[in-house]
């Protein structure tokens, strides 16, 4: 059994200490499961509670970004909504989603740990819902949700940020030339010191099974996404600084072709600090040093 599993499952804080794991890596045979004796809401109830006013401005707010990013936990969730709701108010108002089934709380588990819980929506309310992400069944989809919600609170509580979409739809034709419709997930939009905007679209790799190759696809899609559409950084949004090093092998060794592309980098512990400019690191993969290191400088937004 892995002796620091407890230290990675069981946080106090949305990231462990600096020595530490993130609590959204990947870990084999990680269940998910619900809170037991959990209430569910029907979409007849959660209609009658709109149309009587039961459910205040907060409540609905919560119950939105929960299902927009379809899991979240309360330190992302909290951060989210800082700006328009004091903490305790919205500690108040989670308990009382949950009370009535609105919310669902969850855990990660794995031989006999468990994680500290986080949110999805009932399942009234998400009939009830349109345009969000539909909640998924299985940990690992979860915890992808989680790291990238992590990061779109960091890129959203950024002054320059402009906007932001969980869906990037983008039309590619394949080497068969047939054309297929991608969805890239999530991409903020950011206005930099200089007044310039950039993107910035999110790609989550964890060290789930066959991660490299998801990864060479993913960079491939972003790069053809973003040759028709400038200044548009790819993000990779890694386990650790060691998986960022991982990462940039994978591209150096198996597609060279992608060496010339921008590519930035980040970390959860780096997007849990709430600090964009301090989060991207640009990788140049046209450099190699003669260690077995990679080439990561800092790419500050306030310089573009």
């Amino acid at each position: 059994m892995d002796e620091n599993l407890n230290s990675v499952l069981d946080v106090e804080v949305n990231v462990s200490d600096k020595t530490g794991r993130s609590p959204f890596i990947y870990l084999e045979n990680m269940g998910m499961e619900e809170e037991e004796g959990q209430k569910e809401c029907s979409l007849p109830y959660f209609r009658k509670c709109i149309a009587d006013n039961v459910i205040s401005n907060i409540k609905f707010d919560v119950l939105k970004c929960v299902y927009k990013h379809a899991y979240l936990n309360k330190y992302i969730l909290g951060r989210m909504l800082s700006e328009k709701y004091p903490e305790s108010n919205l500690k108040d108002a989670i308990s009382w989603l949950v009370k009535r089934g609105m919310l669902h709380r969850l855990k990660f588990v794995k031989d006999g740990y468990v994680s500290r819980y986080f949110y999805c929506v009932g399942e009234g309310v998400a009939k009830y819902m349109k345009g969000g992400t539909p909640r998924v069944a299985d940990a690992v989809s979860a915890i992808y949700d989680l790291c990238r919600a992590q990061f779109a609170a960091c890129a959203e509580c950024y002054d320059g940020f402009v906007r932001a979409d969980i869906h990037t739809e983008f039309m590619m034709v394949n080497a068969k030339n047939v054309r297929k419709q991608f969805d890239l997930g999530y991409h903020a939009v950011i206005k930099c010191g200089s007044g310039k905007r950039i993107t910035l679209l999110a790609i989550a790799i964890r060290r789930s099974p066959g991660w490299q190759t998801e990864l060479r696809n993913a960079l491939y899609i972003a790069g053809a996404y973003a040759s028709q559409n400038g200044r548009t950084f790819p993000v990779l949004i890694c386990e650790d600084g060691s998986h960022m090093i991982e990462a940039a092998k994978v591209i150096r060794e198996t597609a060279s072709d992608l060496l010339g592309h921008r590519i930035l980098f980040t970390d959860d512990h780096s997007t849990a600090e709430w600090n964009l400019n301090n989060a991207l690191l640009i990788w140049d993969g046209n450099r190699k040093f003669e260690s077995d290191e990679e080439d990561f400088a800092t790419f500050s937004l306030e310089n573009i």
